[in-house]
């Protein structure tokens, strides 16, 4: 059996659209949550937008309408190029920050596309700038006339081709080791020769018809295919249960699709199309029910994991009490004119060390008592009317002498009049205290510190802000972990829990309120909390 060139193109793109949807699908049904599956989503999403509307060019009756989905497709192409790059920046950041460079490009491929899906706009209305005049049937012509602005496209999709390829090759030089250089390599390789390779359909757009280009670009899509695959299972995103389910049911979509595709009349074709659509819906539903058990398999073990570890904190804060109470008061019970007349200068260091790490112990076994009673939804709320003032001054107090010994400007900026609420003072205490705590910490030497509490409708807002180095990009999204601290605050201040930040947005949150941090790394903090004057 021969096929001329349309036959082989309507083929090839028609398995090309049918396996970038079947991609795109697994992608939004797997890896949407997360930020870089976010992103190949969008670029497999485009990439099908592109291959669909090349295929129905070969089927749909009547010229406009076949040149009308050659321009949507040609809008496919372009929002694919802008995709492939947020793609490589997103793939890179996770290594390596981006430059200023890399952030222009970026935003150049925004505004060229906008401008280029534009244009393309106006050729569905009937401009002819990139999409020209449809020569014959699409059965005989396999695209329509370039327009005059044609090559500004297929310059613009060979350009994110060549500033995706520099991203990546970043990445992958950034890699950690070999095994994930590897992965990187293979994951570049892929998306770059996948779509090289799918640029020769560009061709016949000036008259050059071949069935060589139409077998070229057709080994595009298992490239992307491949690499979109491999970074899936690169991020461990695959749940093999939800693999398998997947693969029966795309299998079955793809029986009925070809079954669809080959029939040759309209009367065989129907119920066909009719068996598709229902294998379709039926074959989602089936794929939503499989993920929803998982989550919920998932939630229940993790569930069960943060109880026994509730369990284990809470027996461990305990046993360490004791001892560590003991230890507190042997130093305690030493005077300081005891030691000032009957130790040497270095056994008085000695002793100030030792009574510093022993306190320090005691609020890090108090913060994971605090951090189990959140956690279990124990912790104790006393809500009572007082004034809001107290307690920033109370806290304030508190840190005055810390802030003079690093010679820090320490500000309170409170009003005249009481600011009535209805709050817990202890738990609401302990969140103030941390977060001028933590300005005292991380604010280098001469630094500037205020503290400022304001009733702004029917909230208060006490806000803490610092001079001091900051929360880079990276750390702001783990902020208020359990056990999690910045890399800059652990090299500047070693001892800490990782705990403070947790336990005070747990507190405010229980009054109703919220807590909220304003950083950038170098840059200074501003932590503001958010309280209601009433509970409810």
């Amino acid at each position: 059996m021969q096929f001329n060139p349309a036959d082989i193109q309507t083929i090839g793109i028609g398995l090309a659209a049918f396996l970038t949807i079947l991609v795109a699908i697994f992608i939004f049904l797997s890896t949407r949550k997360e930020r870089l599956g976010q992103a190949m989503g969008i670029m497999v999403a485009c990439g099908a937008m592109w291959s669909l509307f090349g295929f129905l060019y070969e089927i749909v009756p009547g010229l406009d309408l076949a040149r009308a989905m050659r321009v949507v497709s040609g809008m496919g192409i372009v929002w694919l190029s802008i995709a492939l790059v947020n793609f490589s920046t997103v793939y890179l950041e996770e290594r390596a920050p981006i430059s200023r460079w890399g952030r222009n490009m970026r935003l150049f491929t925004i505004v060229g596309g906008a401008l280029l899906s534009f244009i393309l706009v106006g050729d569905l209305f009937g401009g002819r700038f990139i999409v020209g005049d449809l020569a014959g049937p699409s059965r005989q012509v396999l695209a329509p006339n370039a327009g005059p602005l044609m090559f500004v496209l297929i310059a613009f999709y060979i350009l994110c081709i060549a500033i995706s390829t520099v991203l990546l090759t970043r990445r992958v030089r950034a890699s950690v080791d070999k095994s994930d250089r590897h992965q990187a390599e293979i994951i570049s390789f892929g998306l770059i020769i996948g779509l090289t390779l799918g640029g020769t359909r560009f061709v016949p757009w000036y008259g050059f018809d071949s069935p060589l280009l139409v077998y070229m670009a057709a080994g595009a899509t298992p490239l992307i295919a491949v690499a979109v695959f491999y970074s899936i299972k690169r991020y461990k995103l695959f749940n093999i249960e939800l693999v398998v389910a997947q693969f029966l049911i795309f299998a079955l979509w793809t029986f009925t699709f070809f079954r669809m595709l080959l029939d040759k009349t309209t009367a065989t074709a129907i119920p066909d199309l009719g068996l598709f659509v229902a294998v379709l819906v039926l074959g989602i539903y089936l794929l939503r029910s499989i993920i929803t058990e998982i989550r919920t398999q998932k939630d229940l073990a993790q569930l069960t994991i943060e109880r026994v570890k509730s369990e284990f904190v809470t027996i461990a804060a305990h046993q360490l009490r004791t001892p560590l109470t003991a230890i507190r008061w042997a130093f305690s019970s030493l005077s300081p004119k005891e030691v000032e007349n009957s130790f040497s200068e270095e056994q008085r260091r000695m002793i100030e060390l030792g009574r510093g790490a022993a306190d320090n112990m005691a609020f890090i076994v108090n913060d994971l008592l605090n951090v189990a009673r959140v956690s279990n939804g124990a912790i104790p709320f006393s809500i009572e009317p007082g004034d809001i003032r107290e307690v920033v001054r109370a806290g304030g107090n508190l840190f005055e002498e810390a802030a003079k010994k690093k010679n820090i400007h320490l500000t309170f900026d409170l009003p005249q009049s009481p600011l009535p609420a209805m709050f817990d003072r202890g738990n609401l205490a302990f969140a103030v205290e941390n977060l001028i705590d933590n300005a005292v910490k991380y604010t280098p030497d001469g630094g500037f510190i205020s503290v400022r509490a304001i009733r702004v409708g029917d909230k208060i807002l006490i806000r803490v802000a610092d001079t001091g180095i900051g929360i880079s990009q990276e750390d702001r999204a783990q902020l208020f972990e359990k056990f999690h601290r910045g890399k800059s605050a652990a090299l500047m201040f070693t001892d800490g829990s990782g705990l403070g930040l947790f336990i005070a947005k747990k507190i405010i949150e229980g009054h109703g309120g919220t807590l909220v941090l304003a950083s950038k790394d170098g840059g200074g903090t501003e932590a503001t909390i958010s309280l209601p004057t009433h509970i409810s």
